[in-house]
């Protein structure tokens, strides 16, 4: 009888590295996987707001022609209560809490502007008609927004930026100077300051910016960009009165800029396809921002907004919206909208307990790992996207491992840490 010597810690060495190159296969043919559909196939709707105040409650509007629908969940999406509204137009949502929420469009019966007042999770519902009979005309509602101290404004068609200081019951005018342009998009910095964008009409021909530093009662033209630039814009956001984005177009292709200077220069941030476009976008903090745009488009930012990078695409059809109901360290949960009724979900749960020997797959944007390791002599295992390790280290500590990470070039690594105690950890790291 022949016997065999086998070395223990050499097979188990081997056999995870073997599962560290399946687990790169299967993470590299799955890197787009934690979007989920969550649309309802019998919404046709163009979906051009969504709304979510946490991962399970939310709200979505949209329309195609004259048909409207209203969508709202308390699953986080799994399944939607949906209402079909005749001879209307939803453009935009915005949301106090689960209870009051507000749909701005227009009315084609009335031919004006419309804004519902959403009560009860949307079971009742008030329609205030911008008529110029008890409220101020307006052809059409494109934005509203709640600002500081409970304050809302809409802007619209007809050089129309109204305010309200009682949650949408009356409206007044505040001054623009016009009455032919048409204001897309609104946002209040803070008590006194904010920014309006409008143009001669509707389609791609939205170029000049409007600022106001009293609250909203008046507001002044302070940037027109001319056909020499050919800029056009589909939405802004500022982080704060001089540093703010565009979200649009430039020479008719896709492009992010961005000013530094309360909008005297703009610097081109990100240009991308010829005859598509960015739709909106925000910044969740001070580094890290998304932006939505045509055919699945999903562009990230984590360099406060100085570079964007265009995502792996969602959808064959475009998005229309973002929100973020939960993005921090250990949860991230994003919501997308788009064209005809697509509804999307991102879900990244980072899963990190200290009393658990063997840790789930994660992905982590940062020098962010269990706290154990503080504690523990480990090895390494380090590769690169192509499933080649290029590092090995044993008997390490983590002021080592700290090291170690910090001289990776940029790019996307496998990383495997374990003990001989049965500690096992891995994860996906973004240099």
């Amino acid at each position: 009888m022949k016997f065999y010597h086998y070395n223990f810690r050499y097979l188990n060495l081997q056999l995870l590295k073997l599962s560290i190159i399946l687990l790169q296969v299967f993470s590299m043919n799955n890197l787009k996987a934690e979007w989920i559909d969550l649309s309802d196939k019998t919404v046709l709707e163009n979906i051009y707001s969504i709304k979510f105040i946490n991962a399970d409650t939310g709200f979505c509007v949209g329309s195609s022609g004259s048909s409207a629908v209203m969508m709202t969940t308390t699953n986080g999406g799994k399944q939607w209560m949906i209402k079909n509204f005749q001879g209307k137009m939803f453009i935009d949502l915005n949301v106090k809490n689960k209870d009051t929420f507000f749909i701005s469009g227009y009315s084609f019966d009335r031919r004006c502007g419309i804004l519902l007042r959403c009560f009860d999770f949307g079971e009742n519902i008030e329609e205030i008609y911008f008529n110029d009979t008890l409220n101020p005309f307006s052809f059409g509602i494109n934005k509203t927004i709640i600002s500081y101290n409970n304050r809302m404004f809409l802007c619209g068609f007809s050089g129309a930026i109204f305010y309200s200081h009682d949650f949408g019951k009356s409206w007044m005018h505040t001054y623009t100077g016009t009455s032919t342009k048409i204001f897309t998009d609104i946002q209040m910095i803070n008590d006194n300051v904010g920014y309006a964008v409008a143009g001669d009409s509707f389609l791609h021909s939205i170029n000049q910016i409007y600022k106001t530093i009293d609250s909203g009662m008046t507001w002044e033209k302070v940037v027109t960009f001319d056909s020499s630039f050919n800029v056009y814009i589909n939405s802004i956001y500022f982080m704060n009165e001089g540093t703010g984005f565009i979200f649009g177009t430039k020479d008719t292709t896709e492009a992010i800029l961005m000013t530094e200077d309360s909008c005297i220069n703009w610097e081109l941030k990100y240009l991308g396809n010829k005859n598509m476009f960015i739709n909106k976008g925000y910044m969740l903090d001070s580094l890290i921002g998304f932006a939505t745009g045509d055919i699945g488009g999903i562009f990230k930012t984590g360099d406060a907004g100085n570079s964007w990078l265009l995502e792996p695409r969602i959808s064959s059809e475009d998005i229309n919206d973002i929100c973020f109901p939960i993005y921090n360290d250990t949860v991230k949960v994003l919501y997308a909208c788009g064209n005809k009724g697509n509804v999307l979900k991102y879900i990244d749960i980072v899963g990190i307990n200290d009393e658990n020997e063997r840790v789930h797959e994660e992905f982590v944007l940062g020098l962010k790992f269990p706290k154990k390791l503080n504690n523990i002599i480990f090895n390494i295992i380090i590769s690169n996207i192509l499933g080649e390790t290029i590092i090995e280290k044993n008997k390490i500590d983590f002021y080592n491992f700290q090291e170690i990470l910090t001289s990776l070039k940029a790019g996307f690594y496998f990383i495997t840490i374990y003990d001989d105690n049965g500690f096992y950890y891995n994860l996906k790291f973004l240099r």
